[in-house]
């Protein structure tokens, strides 16, 4: 049976969770992580961002299961990865996320803060959505990019925003442009 995706619609493969430990240990389904990257099967027509055969990272808990496969709106997808590079999309930020012991400037977050799960987090600009605008279903309109943040920009992000993503053993999280708190700049 094939499937052909609608309007901004994207049919993706998820990876498949690993069901059994390095020790041996078989994990329910109700328990396993739910896979955040996959294979992009189809797009709808008016996908502007994503194609097909890209690999895909999206939303841990969005979208529909049909079989083995996963739809989602374009909005839903976090980014793809073109080679090495990982590129976000729709209005998203990656960022390498920091020790909250490391300093930056004059301002520093001792070591006892990172107990405070409350707290803002660092994190350095690693990409940004290159696109100039993205739909927002949330608004129902086009938005306009309105900041740029610049690789190896340091930034303050809000604790339990975004999707915590691990490449190559580093962890990294993608967000919203709109949800960084703010740009750290060094004084001279």
């Amino acid at each position: 049976m094939n499937l052909i995706p609608s309007h901004d619609r994207i049919i993706i493969r998820p990876d498949d969770p690993l069901e059994i430990t390095s020790g041996g240990i078989y994990i329910p389904e109700l328990a396993q992580k739910r896979s955040v990257t996959g294979n992009v099967i189809s797009v709808g027509c008016e996908c502007r961002c994503v194609r097909g055969g890209d690999r895909a990272a999206f939303q841990r808990y969005q979208g529909e299961r049909w079989e083995e496969l996963l739809i989602v709106r374009e909005d839903q997808v976090l980014g793809v990865k073109d080679g090495e590079a990982f590129r976000p999309i729709m209005g998203q930020v990656l960022l390498r996320t920091l020790p909250q012991s490391d300093r930056h400037g004059n301002l520093y977050i001792p070591t006892g803060g990172a107990d405070r799960l409350d707290e803002p987090r660092w994190g350095v600009v690693v990409s940004q959505d290159p696109n100039e605008e993205w739909y927002s279903h949330k608004e129902r309109r086009w938005i306009k990019k309105t900041i740029v943040l610049e690789p190896g920009s340091s930034v303050l992000y809000p604790t339990y925003s975004g999707t915590i993503l691990d490449f190559g053993g580093q962890e990294h999280v993608i967000l919203l442009v709109s949800d960084v708190l703010g740009v750290i700049h060094k004084e001279d």
